[in-house]
């Protein structure tokens, strides 16, 4: 079974161990790449959308408030994309307000999850989150090669 490809934006250490943990705990084979700033994240998919050879994310983690680019500039530089557009991308933030949420589904976010403060609400949060989008739900297969 080829391991699952997920992609957390995160400038949180703590948070950023907390998913990693649930991966550790989560039923299917996951590898995790982390970048802390908006800037190297946008960077990275810029290197991704030029070369076919490189492995796409089957999900991505997006944090709003993060430095250098927020999570909204990474979402809209992700959607931007026709090699990238079809990501799945749950942000995450500790923001409830409803103008976060609604601007990232103007955005063309897959979902929105608030960060649970409690530190067992926000493992089984991620673990959720995993279990829907690799479990539950259909995943496109895309050739990059044509």
């Amino acid at each position: 079974m080829n391991k699952k490809l997920v992609y957390i934006i995160d400038d949180n250490d703590a948070d950023i161990l907390l998913v990693k943990e649930s991966l550790r705990n989560f039923n299917s084979p996951l590898n995790m790449v982390v970048f802390q700033d908006g800037e190297n994240a946008i960077e990275h998919f810029k290197t991704l959308d030029a070369n076919k050879e490189l492995s796409l994310p089957e999900l991505i983690i997006l944090d709003i408030n993060i430095p250098r680019k927020s999570g909204m500039e990474v979402l809209k530089f992700i959607r931007s994309r026709e090699q990238l557009h079809h990501m799945p991308v749950v942000m995450m933030s500790t923001s409830r307000s409803n103008k976060d949420v609604l601007k990232s589904y103007q955005l063309g976010a897959n979902s929105y999850i608030s960060k649970p403060i409690d530190f067992n609400d926000f493992f089984d949060s991620i673990n959720e989150i995993f279990n829907y989008w690799f479990n539950r739900s259909l995943l496109p297969i895309v050739d990059r090669s044509l």
